[in-house]
């Protein structure tokens, strides 16, 4: 094995890990592999397809995801923007970068279908941009994992009846997704106010991080 380390600027970061998490995909059940490996072996799939001159990736492009509010995206406030592994991006920045770039807006509701029932069982790609954009990142108290490496967890869990609906996901990172579902731990409230009460009697209160900071 080898180790390598890269010093990328911010936003060349981005693109480096969006591409390769592009290609590595999201994890499929019964895959074990961990969010670092998934992402080695994404990277060496794109160097391996450029070695071959193949084009590598899925039905879209990778994606730089930007949260930034309207008045400063309208160049009426300085705030800066976010990306989705919390980097503070420059207002300005993000202004240029919107005239070179397809912007989608992210929205509760809108022209995806957010709400899918018991259709199916993963969240699709329209529900995670919107769990980023409303949750930011895991939602357990304290911890600052990124929202591209969280899961889209079911709060009433799949197995029980619980829906594939945006108001019964929230992001968890995988090591937090397995403590939730641990025996013993209780569930109070909705994904806008959430308490889980685990099994030593500790309480975890957690609400979206957009809603904590208004």
């Amino acid at each position: 094995m080898v180790t390598t380390t890269v010093v990328l600027p911010v936003l060349a970061n981005r693109q480096f890990l969006n591409s390769i998490s592009h290609v590595a995909g999201k994890p499929s059940e019964g895959d074990s592999r961990t969010t670092e490996q998934r992402l080695a072996d994404g990277l060496v799939m794109l160097c391996d397809a450029y070695a071959k001159g193949q084009v590598v990736g899925g039905r879209e492009k990778p994606t730089i995801l930007i949260t930034i509010n309207a008045e400063s995206f309208a160049g009426h406030s300085d705030e800066p923007g976010l990306t989705a592994h919390g980097e503070r991006i420059p207002a300005h920045v993000v202004r240029h970068m919107a005239e070179h770039a397809n912007l989608q807006r992210v929205l509760l509701a809108g022209s995806h279908v957010l709400n899918l029932g018991r259709e199916v069982r993963y969240a699709t790609d329209a529900q995670y941009k919107a769990l980023l954009a409303r949750d930011g990142g895991c939602r357990w108290t304290g911890c600052h994992i990124p929202a591209p490496w969280c899961d889209a967890d079911h709060l009433i869990p799949w197995e029980n009846g619980g829906a594939t609906d945006l108001d019964n996901l929230i992001l968890l990172c995988r090591h937090h997704h397995t403590e939730k579902h641990r025996p013993g731990v209780t569930i109070h409230g909705d994904v806008h106010d959430l308490r889980l009460t685990l099994i030593d009697g500790t309480t975890i209160h957690t609400r979206p991080r957009t809603q904590a900071a208004a």
